[in-house]
């Protein structure tokens, strides 16, 4: 087996390295609603972006169908029970104004690289050397 596919099915695995996620509220218009009421209404709904480790996609989901999914792969076997969990905390602390835990060496404090490299890194998705 390639070097590339031991890599990709690593990546894959329900025991690897959990997705890149992070979090947002955005303004969902609610044309019904808007429409009854005769101005604009909106409600905010959390949202989040995963993007696993090694990709250059990410997909977007609603946080509350995302956690609800992650609990039935989690039964199917589908995903690690550790990353659900981490899943679940990391958007409470998003909720309570903390940063997400990192695990490993932490870019933004490592010190052999320039400010511009470790930019450069988090915009890519790397957060820790071990990334």
């Amino acid at each position: 087996m390639s070097t590339a596919a031991l890599l990709t099915e690593d990546l894959n695995t329900k025991n690897g390295k959990p997705a890149f996620v992070t979090f947002s509220t955005v303004a969902k218009h609610l044309k019904a609603e808007s429409e009854k009421a005769g101005r604009y209404v909106a409600e905010d709904v959390d949202m989040v972006t995963v993007r696993q480790l090694g990709a250059t996609d990410s997909v977007v989901f609603k946080v509350d169908r995302w956690l609800a999914q992650n609990e039935l792969d989690v039964q199917g076997g589908r995903l690690d029970a550790g990353h659900a969990n981490l899943y679940k905390e990391s958007y409470k602390r998003w909720k309570a104004g903390q940063e997400m835990p990192i695990h490993g060496t932490p870019i933004k404090s490592w010190p052999v690289i320039t400010p511009a490299q470790v930019e450069v890194l988090l915009r890519v998705g790397v957060r820790t050397v071990e990334d």
